[in-house]
C-alpha cells in the first residue's frame, strides 16, 4: 500500500481523532428503534389494543431505515394476532424517528383504532411518529410493465425504435418477473421472450430483456454510457461482458437492456470466503479479482468520452453535504470531520491529479457478475469522466469494509473488544494484501499515456471509508459502526494520513 510522505502536526492528528470519536456511538434513542425486542415491548404496553389483550404482537421485523431531513424513516412489519379468532395478519407501519428537540410530544398520543387507515401514534419513549404505510404508486403508475400483453407491446415498440439492430423484432409473449423492488425508488423486471419457432436464432433476437425504472435522470445517463461502451471494443465481451442497451423511454424513465448471465455476484463470493474461511473460496476471489482488474483497466483505457466530469473535490463535497444534513438533527456532528477534511485537502493540493478516464462511477463488488469463470459489469448509472481513483477506491474500500464487518462462522458470539479488534486486524491485513495485488495487476495493464498514483487512490479511498462511517449513522447500522471506524483508523495509519495511536 502506498505511503503518503507528509509529516503532520501532533495537534492536528489529535483533532482528527477527537472529531472522529464523535461518531463512535450512535445515540441510544436511535439505536432502540432498530431493536425488535425494545420496539415490541414498548408497542405492547403503549398501544391500547395490545395493552388490553385484544391483540397480541407475535413478531416485529424492522425494514429500511434512512435519514431524510431532521428525522430517520423506518418501516416496521408487525405480525398481529386477533386473540378472539387466532387470525394473524401482517401490518406495515412507517415511522419517523425524531431526534430530541424536534417537537415530539412528551406523552403518548394515539388516534383512532389500530389497523385503520388513518391510525396515528406518537410514542415519545421511542422518539417515534407512526402511521400505516402509504400505498406506493410506482408499480401502479408503471402497470404497463407488469401486465403481460401491455408489456409485450411496450417492449416490441421500444426495441424496434431503439439503437439495436432488432428493428423487426416480433415478440409472441412474455411473462414479467419483478426481481427487485425498492418502494418509491427502483424496480427491476425480467422478461423472458417467446418468439415464433426459429425466429430468435434466425434474427439473433435476445431471449431475455431487463427493464429498470429510475426516479431521476440517471436512467438516461446509464443508457448513453452503455451505448458508448457497447460501441467501443469493450462491447465485444472478450475482456468483460456488458449488457446491450436496447432502448430508453424517457417519459416513463425505463431503461431496457439485454441480459448478462450470472451464477454469483462477486460481493457474495467475498462474503462466502470471509464467513467460511475456506482457502479455496479465497483463491477464487483472488482469481476473479485479477479478471476484474483487467476489465477495469480496459474500461479506463477505452477512450470513451461520454459523461460529466467528477472530481475528488466533488467527492469531498458529498461528504460535507451529508455531515451538514446530519448536523441538522445532531448538532455535535457539525464540525466533526473538519480536521480530517482539512488534512486530506492539504494533501490533495500537493499530490498531482491523475489523467481523467471513462469511469463506472459506482464500482463495487456488487456490480460485478460472475459466470463460469467470466465476469460482467452492471449498473452504469453514474458513468462519468474521473480519475482512476474514483473506481479503484470505491471498489477496494468496499472489499476492506466487508473484511471487517462480515462475521466469520464461529465468531458470532465473540464479545471481547480485544478479540474482535485482533480478528478485524487479521482480516484487514489479509484483504489489504489482496487489494495491493489488484492495483498491481491494474497498473500493469494501463497504456503508457495513462497513470494512477497510489497517493491519489489513498485520498479517494479515505473519503469512501469516511462515507461508510456516515452511512452507519444515516442508515442506523449499529453493528457495523465499530468495525468501520476501526477500518478508517487502520487505513489512515497504513497510508500515513495520520500516525499511530
Amino acid at each position: 500500500m502506498s505511503i503518503i510522505h507528509k509529516l503532520m502536526d501532533q495537534q492536528l492528528e489529535t483533532s482528527i481523532r477527537e472529531g472522529l470519536h464523535v461518531y463512535a456511538r450512535l445515540p441510544g434513542w436511535l439505536v432502540n428503534t432498530r431493536d425488535p425486542r425494545v420496539v415490541s415491548e414498548v408497542l405492547a404496553r403503549t398501544i391500547p389494543e395490545f395493552a388490553s389483550g385484544r391483540l397480541r404482537l407475535r413478531g416485529c421485523e424492522i425494514g429500511h431505515i434512512r435519514y431524510k431531513a431532521l428525522y430517520w424513516s423506518v418501516l416496521y412489519e408487525l405480525d398481529v394476532e386477533n386473540v378472539a379468532t387466532g387470525e394473524v395478519t401482517r401490518v406495515v407501519l412507517q415511522g419517523k424517528v425524531m431526534p430530541p428537540g424536534q417537537g415530539l410530544l412528551s406523552e403518548p398520543a394515539i388516534e383512532t383504532e389500530f389497523g385503520s387507515d388513518n391510525w396515528h401514534a406518537v410514542i415519545p419513549e421511542l422518539h417515534l411518529d407512526l402511521r400505516p404505510q402509504e400505498k406506493d404508486t410506482i408499480l401502479d403508475s408503471l402497470d404497463v410493465l407488469i401486465h403481460p400483453e401491455r408489456a409485450r407491446q411496450f417492449l416490441e415498440e421500444q426495441i424496434r425504435k431503439g439503437p439495436s439492430p432488432y428493428h423487426d423484432i416480433q415478440i409472441l409473449s412474455t411473462q414479467p418477473n419483478v426481481v427487485r423492488y425498492k418502494p418509491g425508488s427502483r424496480c427491476t423486471i425480467l422478461y423472458p421472450l417467446d418468439f415464433a419457432n426459429g425466429a430468435a436464432e434466425e434474427h439473433g433476437w435476445p431471449d431475455l430483456v431487463v427493464a429498470k425504472t429510475y426516479r431521476g435522470d440517471k436512467g438516461g445517463n446509464a443508457f448513453e454510457g452503455m451505448q458508448a461502451i457497447w460501441n467501443s471494443p469493450l462491447g465485444s465481451g472478450k475482456v468483460v461482458t456488458v449488457a446491450e442497451p436496447l432502448a430508453y423511454a424517457p417519459e416513463m424513465r425505463v431503461l431496457l437492456q439485454g441480459p448478462i448471465r450470472e451464477e454469483k455476484i462477486l460481493k457474495d463470493l467475498i462474503e462466502d470466503a470471509i464467513v467460511t474461511g475456506d482457502l479455496d473460496t479465497f483463491e477464487q476471489v483472488r482469481g476473479y479479482l485479477k479478471k476484474v482488474a483487467t476489465g477495469l483497466a480496459a474500461l479506463h483505457s477505452s477512450g470513451i468520452s461520454y459523461g460529466r466530469t467528477y472530481t475528488w473535490k466533488d467527492e469531498r463535497g458529498e461528504i460535507r453535504d451529508r455531515v451538514d444534513r446530519l448536523a441538522e438533527a445532531i448538532p455535535e456532528l457539525a464540525t466533526s470531520v473538519d480536521p480530517l477534511l482539512g488534512r486530506l485537502s492539504a494533501l490533495a493540493a500537493i499530490v498531482p491529479v491523475d489523467p481523467l478516464v471513462p469511469s463506472h462511477g459506482s464500482f463495487r463488488p456488487a456490480q460485478v457478475l460472475l459466470n463460469h469463470g467470466e465476469i460482467g459489469f452492471i449498473d452504469f448509472d453514474s458513468f462519468s469522466q474521473s480519475e482512476p481513483g474514483l473506481d479503484l477506491a470505491l471498489f477496494l474500500s468496499t472489499i476492506l469494509n466487508l473484511a471487517v464487518t462480515v462475521v466469520p462462522k464461529g465468531q458470532e458470539t465473540q464479545a471481547k473488544r480485544s478479540a474482535l479488534k485482533k480478528a478485524w486486524k487479521e482480516r484487514y491485513d489479509q484483504y489489504l494484501a489482496v487489494c495491493d495485488e489488484f492495483i498491481d495487476e491494474y497498473e500493469k495493464l494501463l497504456p503508457a499515456h495513462l497513470s494512477v498514483s497510489r497517493e491519489r487512490v489513498a485520498l479517494w479511498e479515505t473519503l469512501d471509508i469516511l462515507m461508510l462511517v456516515l452511512h452507519c449513522w444515516i442508515k442506523n447500522k449499529t453493528s457495523e459502526l465499530d468495525p468501520t471506524l476501526f477500518l478508517l483508523d487502520q487505513y489512515m495509519q497504513t497510508t500515513n494520513i495520520i500516525g499511530g495511536p
